[in-house]
C-alpha cells in the first residue's frame, strides 16, 4: 500500500489527496459515466468551481477556515467544467443551519479529522511493517548521534512532541533517512526552507505556470498562503522559491500554488527542499 511504502522511505504522505486524484475523481467517475452515463460529479468539500468563458478554475471556498481546494488540485483540467460543488459560496456554519432546518442527523454530527482507514485512531496504528519500525540512531543536522528512535514511521518532518530527546532548546525532525534508519534534528531555522521541488504536477492553469511568476503556495493543507515564484518546471517537475523560509517541507506531503485570485495554478508532491 502507498501509504505504507511512503512511511518505510521517510515519506509523510497525503492519502486523502491520493484518494481523490486516484479514485474518487478518476476510476470511481469513469465507472459512474461508464456504467450509468453520468457526466456530471457533485460533492460537498468546500472549494468552488468557476466558469469564465471558455475557462474553468478550481478556487478556495468562501470559507477560508474550511477550505478544501488543496485537496483537489490533482482533478483532471478537462473535468473540471462537470464538477459541482455546492458548498463553495457558503460558510461551515450556514451549512449546518441549512441541515438543521430540513432536520438531517449530520446537523449537529462532530467534524471528523481522522484517516478514513484507521478508524478514530492514531494513524501510526496502520503502520505496521517491521522496516518502519526498526529502532535507530538520531543525530544533529551534521550527523553526529544524540539518541536512538523507536522506528521512522513514527516521526514525520517537523515534529517536535515525544521524539524522546530534550536538547536544551526547541528541537524538531529535520531529516528522515530510511536508507540509513536515521533521524536528525535540527532548529526551527535549520529546518526551514525557501526552496522547494514537487514531482507528479498536474497543471490546471499552464499559462500562469511561468518562470518568476508571482504565486501563492502552500505546502501542507493548513496554514495560510504564502508568496513564492516558479524557479522552474516541466511537465512533470516543478521548482519555487518562496519569499520566506517555509517550515519543514515534507517530501510525500503536496506543494500547491494559487494565483493572485485564489485559483488552483497548479500541485505536486514535494521531493525535496533546500
Amino acid at each position: 500500500m502507498q501509504f505504507h511504502q511512503s512511511y518505510e522511505n521517510g515519506q509523510t504522505p497525503n492519502p486523502c489527496v491520493e484518494c481523490n486524484r486516484l479514485l474518487k475523481f478518476s476510476l470511481l467517475w469513469d465507472f459512474l459515466q461508464t456504467e450509468f452515463g453520468i457526466v456530471h460529479l457533485a460533492t460537498g468539500h468546500y472549494a468552488k468551481v468557476s466558469k469564465n468563458g471558455s475557462h474553468t478554475r478550481l478556487g478556495r471556498a468562501k470559507d477560508k477556515a474550511k477550505d478544501q481546494s488543496y485537496f483537489l488540485y490533482g482533478i483532471a483540467r478537462e473535468r473540471l467544467e462537470r464538477l459541482v460543488l455546492p458548498l463553495g459560496e457558503l460558510t461551515k456554519n450556514h451549512v449546518r443551519s441549512i441541515a438543521a432546518q430540513l432536520n438531517l442527523t449530520v446537523a449537529d454530527k462532530p467534524e471528523s479529522m481522522e484517516l478514513c482507514f484507521a478508524g478514530q485512531g492514531d494513524y501510526r496504528a496502520a503502520l505496521s511493517a517491521p522496516e518502519a519500525n526498526q529502532h535507530g540512531d538520531i543525530t544533529d543536522m551534521q550527523g553526529n548521534k544524540i539518541t536512538t528512535h523507536k522506528g521512522i514511521a513514527n516521526y514525520t518532518l517537523g515534529q517536535r512532541k515525544g521524539i524522546g530527546f530534550a536538547g536544551g532548546k526547541p528541537l524538531y525532525v529535520g531529516k528522515i533517512n530510511a536508507r540509513t534508519n536515521t533521524i536528525a534534528l535540527g532548529t526551527r531555522d535549520q529546518v526551514s526552507f525557501r526552496t522547494i521541488k514537487a514531482n507528479q504536477i498536474n497543471v490546471l492553469v499552464p499559462e500562469e505556470l511561468i518562470t518568476d511568476k508571482l504565486l501563492f503556495g502552500k505546502i501542507r493543507s493548513y496554514g495560510d498562503l504564502s508568496p513564492c515564484r516558479v524557479v522552474a518546471s516541466n511537465e512533470d517537475e516543478m521548482t519555487v522559491q518562496f519569499e520566506e523560509p517555509q517550515f519543514a517541507p515534507c517530501p510525500g506531503q503536496k506543494l500547491v500554488l494559487y494565483n493572485t485570485d485564489d485559483y488552483i495554478v497548479a500541485g505536486g508532491t514535494i521531493t525535496n527542499s533546500r
